[in-house]
């Protein structure tokens, strides 16, 4: 039995020590947090449960469904997507509609209008997010929404980050592979002659989205695997090019491989590597139980302008009844932020404004009263992709490599902004691999897989 020691019990994490410990590996997972799920945990109190901003599954991929299924065994409701952003005092659909887009301000539509019969500068290499999402969109719907959105939700100018950003976020926000969404003439087609198909995702019946980790992590035990919570590594043994152990807050371990799913920049830092530093944004997400129950049509919701303290706000019983007691709501609100800045070390301050925006934007009525609110700080949960961000993750990976026993993996371990369903399908790449290639000349060689 090779021993298998993997830093991080996210959904990559959890996805890889159960596939491993099946296949016969020793498997040892150490994580910082009280419980499994990383960015897929979700909270529970006074009968509520709160996950980390909106979260459900949808893929494509055949061996991703069965997995889902493998772990779910039926314990799932299908939901249908219902999405909004916040603009000029109003909630549109999203993806647009037609009654979404005649209820824009005349001016908007005719500007937008104008901007579909732009010429685009083909051939010209669209570095930032904001020359993407001009030549793409036009200048109307990225003054309007990407531009005040993206400096809002990262800190920066859309100037200062990298194209990426504008490509992967919008296909995370989009999901459908089928929604030519490219450029504002494929947008407007899409928004006035629909396709007649409508998306459902997946989402467990109880416990939020923290229940598909949570199984995980018993099915984990069942196969003989070992969790360790509370347990923040510490220390890294590095010598030669091989990882020769891990110190934690509870001893010290050993193992023939080493998985990270972590941040790059502490991995780098434990390991005493001169790597560039990579930034990661974090979140204050403020759960607030309501003693009504809220009659929005949507699941989720994007507020881009400065008038809403808030990026986005996601009602927790609209993904499942069980989220909330009869007649009560669940809303979570997620600003951003960065560890360690004003916000992180008092995130009470924001509470008034909240409430104040809640109500400004209608998503609670005057009679609607906050019965309790609930700070909940998140790390590292997205990777920052500032203008060069290429040529540092491409530096860290090259040293990185050089490590024969380590694999790098995960959201947070890759500096990959992605879903679900790209994190299980990258473990069970890995899983195969090891499963196939396990001390081969490939491992030998070393195994990091990052996003192309």
């Amino acid at each position: 039995m090779r021993k298998v020691l993997i830093v991080g019990a996210g959904i990559t994490g959890l996805t890889l020590g159960y596939r491993l410990a099946k296949m016969g590996f020793k498997v040892k997972i150490v994580e910082k947090e009280k419980q499994v799920g990383g960015l897929a945990r979700s909270f529970q109190y006074d009968g509520f449960t709160f996950d980390i901003g909106p979260h459900r599954f949808y893929t494509e991929d055949s061996e991703v469904m069965d997995f889902l299924n493998e772990i779910l065994n039926g314990g799932f409701v299908s939901i249908p997507r219902s999405t909004a952003v916040w603009m000029f005092g109003k909630y549109y659909d999203w993806p647009f509609t037609p009654k979404g887009i005649f209820k824009l301000p005349l001016k908007v539509m005719l500007d937008v209008g104008r901007d579909i019969f732009r010429v685009h500068k083909k051939g010209v290499k669209k570095e930032s997010f904001e020359e993407y999402i001009i030549d793409m969109y036009g200048r109307t719907i990225y003054n309007t929404f990407f531009k005040p959105y993206t400096e809002k939700f990262l800190k920066i100018s859309p100037r200062e980050i990298h194209s990426d950003w504008a490509i992967m976020g919008i296909d995370r926000a989009i999901i459908d592979d089928d929604m030519n969404m490219k450029d504002l003439l494929q947008l407007s087609k899409n928004a006035f002659f629909p396709k007649a198909r409508n998306l459902t995702f997946l989402y467990p019946s109880i416990g939020g989205i923290g229940e598909f980790c949570e199984k995980l992590a018993k099915d984990i035990k069942n196969e003989g695997g070992e969790i360790l919570l509370n347990t923040p590594v510490e220390g890294i043994a590095y010598a030669g090019s091989e990882i020769s152990g891990i110190t934690t807050n509870k001893g010290s371990f050993t193992a023939d491989i080493y998985i990270w799913t972590a941040s790059l920049s502490a991995l780098c830092n434990f390991m005493a590597f001169q790597c560039p530093k990579l930034s990661y944004l974090s979140i204050i997400c403020y759960n607030l139980e309501i003693n009504d129950f809220l009659k929005t049509p949507y699941q989720w919701c994007y507020f881009g302008g400065k008038d809403v303290i808030f990026n986005r706000a996601s009602i927790s019983n609209l993904f499942s009844s069980s989220n909330a007691p009869s007649g009560e709501t669940g809303i979570c609100v997620e600003i951003t932020c960065r560890e360690g800045d004003v916000l992180w070390q008092n995130p009470q301050s924001m509470l008034a404004r909240i409430e104040e925006d809640l109500r400004k934007t209608g998503l609670l009525r005057k009679d609607n009263l906050i019965d309790k609110i609930y700070i909940e700080k998140i790390s590292d949960a997205y990777p920052i992709y500032e203008l060069d961000y290429r040529v540092k993750l491409n530096q860290v990976n090259s040293r990185l490599k050089q490590v024969k026993n380590l694999i790098v993996t995960g959201r947070t371990g890759g500096f990959w902004y992605n879903n679900m369903d790209h994190s299980i399908k990258s473990a069970l790449n890995i899983s195969h691999k090891l499963s196939n290639n396990l001390l081969t000349e490939n491992f030998q060689n070393g195994l990091f897989f990052v996003p192309k």
